[in-house]
């Protein structure tokens, strides 16, 4: 996926939470690194402190196997390493919040 594919808006995670992502972000000192700006929507349970989230490109674009680890070799949705399938760490839902993402 390349930057260019990036769409602001709200995700879903692998396990479940709802994230509004809205832009991407470099590094002041590597500008070869890039990071995904969000925060999370569901505040029950949530952390005290800091609301906003960085997560690199790369680990926001990963695939994840069932037992949450991350797929090196895949193709689409399967791994490559007889694994089984693999979801988005992140799926993008829609623009903007609506009730029924929940149900998702």
């Amino acid at each position: 996926m390349s930057f260019d594919d990036f769409r602001p808006g709200i995700y879903l995670h692998y396990k479940g939470g709802l994230y509004e992502a809205d832009h991407l972000m470099r590094d002041a000192n590597d500008v070869s690194r890039v990071g995904v700006h969000y925060i999370g929507l569901e505040l029950s349970g949530a952390n005290n402190g800091p609301r906003h989230l960085v997560r690199t490109w790369e680990d926001w674009n990963a695939r994840i196997h069932e037992d949450g680890t991350v797929c090196e070799n895949y193709r689409d949705e399967e791994c490559l390493d007889a694994q089984g399938k693999v979801k988005r760490r992140f799926r993008y839902m829609g623009p903007f919040y609506e009730s029924t993402m929940l149900d998702q």
